[in-house]
């Protein structure tokens, strides 16, 4: 699902897909059409979104993709909410992991989580020229019963600036 927002002055436009469109982990069919159909898209058309929000995979991501034109996308996977088993993710130098494809060129890993559950927490704030989107992701503990006084640590922090 893609969502464009306007408040007076300002625009942006994020995606927000249910299945990752592109991810990092280990369980992963890395290449199958259904992760990189947005991606093809973007790439095609030359039309970028500010952010792009996914869950779906228990872990969390952040991570960018530069693109051709200069323009760098920042990823989000936000998927370690509640499921018990946590997705580890890859790395390159891992055999079972390719990254053969043109689509992987201008990828940088920026953050991740795969121990610990967690949410994300979004913020997003009028400023002089534009908008300004405070995400931050928060670990909890794995207990099988966490108590009312069970803190959430924060892991990731990041901030974009929509014009």
């Amino acid at each position: 699902k893609s969502v464009p927002f306007h408040l007076t002055g300002c625009q942006g436009y994020f995606i927000l897909p249910f299945q990752t469109i592109q991810t990092l982990r280990m369980k992963s069919r890395f290449n199958s059409p259904q992760e990189f159909g947005l991606i093809r898209v973007f790439e095609e058309t030359g039309i970028r979104p500010d952010i792009v929000f996914s869950g779906h995979v228990h872990n969390y991501q952040r991570f960018s993709k530069r693109y051709a034109d200069g323009k760098v996308i920042p990823y989000i996977v936000a998927g370690a909410g509640g499921y018990d088993e946590l997705h580890p993710v890859a790395f390159t130098n891992d055999e079972r992991f390719s990254t053969d494809s043109a689509l992987m060129d201008g990828i940088n890993m920026e953050s991740f989580c795969d121990n610990k559950h967690g949410f994300l927490k979004i913020a997003i704030e009028k400023a002089s020229k534009g908008l300004n989107l405070t995400g931050e992701y928060y670990t909890i503990p794995h207990d099988k019963n966490p108590d009312s006084n069970t803190e959430a640590t924060l892991a990731d922090r990041f901030t974009l600036a929509i014009s």
